[in-house]
């Protein structure tokens, strides 16, 4: 790149010129590049271990576990025991009592379930997606202004044999 300064004193740069062979190798380099972008931003370039967006072909089976993930959570946010305990798997309904799955779905008023929110999704396996999770609490009462908490944890989805995706880990306090 060649620097000229007119008699103003602005600068005025200029490429150096180039034979029409030249041109011709540049542009065919550039095509080139740009045709091989997009394969070379597909390649993962997170860290192992990192949360990712799920491929094209799993669209659909994130989608739908994300789908099932908000459906339970939004059974735990109106504490509706019956439509959040059929969300649930087999094997997680019996790593727990009765009584405390009663008590995390539909349990005592205070505190209240105010709100869930699933976020960053990946793929663990075939047929099963793990979410972070945030769940929001707050306390009525003697309070003199709101008290709300908010407990950090992760949910998985495992789609079950019949084609439903169902909740297979869950912070059951």
């Amino acid at each position: 790149m060649r620097k000229n300064v007119t008699h103003e004193g602005a600068a005025r740069y200029s490429l150096p010129e180039m034979t029409l062979d030249a041109l011709h190798r540049v542009a065919r380099t550039a095509v080139l590049c740009l045709a091989l972008l997009p394969a070379a931003c597909d390649q993962a370039s997170a860290p192992p271990g990192a949360a990712t967006r799920p491929a094209k072909r799993d669209a659909a089976a994130y989608a739908a576990a994300l789908d099932a993930a908000n459906a339970f959570c939004a059974a735990w946010r109106r504490r509706d025991y019956a439509s959040g305990r059929a969300r649930m798997t087999r094997r997680l309904a019996g790593q727990h009592p009765e009584q405390r799955i009663i008590d995390t779905l539909a349990g005592p008023r205070n505190p209240e379930h105010l709100a869930a929110e699933v976020f960053d999704g990946e793929r663990v396996e075939p047929g099963r997606y793990a979410f972070r999770l945030k769940l929001f609490f707050r306390f009525i009462g003697q309070y003199p202004e709101q008290r709300i908490e908010v407990e950090d944890g992760r949910m998985e989805m495992l789609l079950g044999e019949d084609g439903v995706w169902r909740v297979d880990a869950f912070p059951i306090r």
